[in-house]
């Protein structure tokens, strides 16, 4: 198993299982800018258990947060906020180690598999409870 780029929390909580009752729930950043969109996937993940970061609704905000001391798990990224693209926000998390998808309504799945392959697509519209699906099944492969 690969552990060179994984956060450390995750290579402990997996690594030694008998304290998993301890590691903490996930946390998700969610960059959405659109306000009810990112609020339905707040509610998602915390129906689920999981924190949330943000949710981020520029790409200045989701840069932030990868700056600060805040602990992130997974992410959900809309590719255009207001005009910008989040490709900056993938790369940091990419690099990272960080899981995360895609939720958009403007790019095409090929496009965004050729710089992140790891990096699934969803369509907008996507049912919240899909993608919450999909982010702890990424978890769970950690």
């Amino acid at each position: 198993m690969e552990y060179s780029n994984r956060p450390l929390r995750a290579v402990v909580c997996q690594a030694m299982p008998e304290i998993r009752t301890d590691c903490p729930s996930p946390s998700i950043l969610i960059v959405e800018d659109e306000i009810l969109v990112a609020m339905n996937l707040c509610m998602a993940f915390e129906d689920d258990g999981m924190q949330i970061v943000g949710p981020a609704r520029t790409l200045s905000e989701a840069l932030n947060f990868l700056a600060s001391e805040t602990w992130i798990d997974a992410a959900v990224l809309d590719v255009d906020l207001s005009g910008h693209e989040v490709f900056p926000v993938a790369d940091q998390l990419q690099t990272q180690g960080v899981p995360f998808i895609f939720h958009t309504g403007h790019e095409t799945q090929l496009n965004l598999n050729l710089k992140y392959p790891s990096a699934e697509v969803f369509s907008k519209p996507s049912s919240p409870d899909q993608l919450v699906q999909r982010i702890q099944s990424l978890l769970d492969r950690m």
